[in-house]
């Protein structure tokens, strides 16, 4: 394949990505709720038996990333057992360095109750793997770090932001976002709308 052809190529899956991305935000609801956490609105469906509308809940896209080992590693492969705190980052931004103790303090508090997946958005903001790996072994973090090494999970997801974050259900469905840090309280409410009661009495 000559170079011209390379280049339509990548330029045609380019549009497809970023349509799909749009079609994503367009299916969360632009409420706020506290500390600028978003939350999923489910689609309408037809009404189910009884008159009642059943909603149909909104499946978080799928995507391939590299893990801390070098394996890929798909979101389909972490979802379907315990719900998901999806985290869009990279160690050249300042917002997301302020926010990683939080996630951090979480997964060690909650990590057998909710999966964390942090992707590291490789090639944003002057981001490498290298760097990124650097960051997480300076601080000393356990978080599970994945490496978005082709830019398509970052791509998926029309990240516009960063940090962006995502919750997912255990069935891998999107409960709520956040296109900014998150406090620690913000994350405490994401993790709530998870599982309910998980944060009470701290």
């Amino acid at each position: 394949m000559d170079q011209k052809k390379k280049l339509l190529l990548g330029a045609v899956l380019l549009v497809f990505l970023l349509a799909g991305a749009a079609a994503l935000y367009s299916r969360l609801a632009p409420t706020l709720s506290p500390d600028l956490l978003h939350t999923a609105a489910p689609e309408e469906t037809d009404a189910a038996p009884g008159g009642s509308e059943s909603p149909a809940p909104i499946a978080a896209p799928d995507f391939t990333v590299t893990d801390g080992e070098g394996d890929l590693v798909s979101l389909s492969q972490l979802t379907g057992e315990v719900p998901v705190v999806l985290n869009f980052w990279t160690s050249k931004c300042g917002p997301c360095r302020t926010e990683m103790p939080h996630f951090e303090q979480a997964h060690q508090r909650y990590g057998d109750q909710v999966r964390f997946v942090m992707v590291d958005a490789v090639g944003f903001m002057g981001e490498s793997e290298q760097s990124g790996r650097d960051y997480v072994e300076e601080q000393g973090y356990t978080l599970p770090v994945y490496y978005d090494l082709d830019q398509s999970a970052t791509l998926t997801y029309g990240i516009r932001a960063f940090p962006t974050t995502f919750f997912l259900d255990a069935e891998g469905n999107l409960v709520a976002y956040a296109e900014s840090m998150l406090t620690e309280d913000a994350l405490n409410t994401g993790l709530e709308m998870l599982v309910p009661g998980l944060t009470e009495g701290e």
